[in-house]
């Protein structure tokens, strides 16, 4: 009765799958292959304050600090609130309809992993080769700018940008190291 690929018969579209009917979350996890198999494999190491942290460091970004004087500038205090107003409530929507995917069909694949499961694998596919070229993209662009600012300090400039980029990298580097716990102290603090 239940398919792993869409978590229920897609002929019964009306009627909820078993698992969501069950009242505690061992007979859930017991009628679902695919619950035991994240049960087995997903760990949840950070709290409710690391993860709402983290979220907020995501979503102001360096971007948003770095780029919000120019964005002043030329477009004055109502276009800029009127365009971060804009772009944030798309964002508020896409989050929103995330939430509901996740939280009906729970996986491990990430959210490519619904664009393949709803949508197509191919678009699944291209979702998450443009998630790691973005990483690819923005992570020399933010040690670039946390450079910068070291260099708001430095005006004489005694050391090079690339050192505090290299110092930045290594401390990166370390930090992800260190393990889920250090990892969502660090990122709290």
């Amino acid at each position: 009765m239940i398919k792993a690929d869409l978590g229920y018969d897609s002929e019964k579209l009306g009627a909820p799958p078993p698992f969501m009917l069950a009242s505690s979350s061992n007979s859930r996890v017991e009628e679902d292959p695919a619950l035991l198999e994240a049960e087995e494999t997903l760990h949840r190491g950070l709290k409710a304050r690391q993860i709402s942290m983290i979220a907020l460091g995501g979503a102001v970004g360096t971007g948003l600090i770095i780029g919000s004087g120019t964005a002043l500038r030329r477009g004055g205090p109502v276009g800029m609130l009127f365009g971060y107003s804009f772009v944030g409530f798309i964002c508020y929507l896409v989050m929103c309809a995330l939430g509901e995917m996740a939280a009906y069909l729970p996986h491990k694949k990430g959210f490519s992993g619904y664009a393949s499961r709803f949508v197509d694998p191919a678009l699944g596919f291209a979702l998450g080769w443009n998630y790691l070229f973005k990483y690819l993209i923005v992570t020399p662009n933010n040690l670039s700018a946390a450079g910068i600012v070291i260099r708001y300090w430095d005006k004489q400039a005694k050391v090079h940008i690339a050192v505090w980029m290299t110092i930045f990298i290594v401390l990166v580097l370390l930090i992800n190291l260190l393990g889920i716990r250090f990892f969502g102290e660090l990122e709290f603090w």
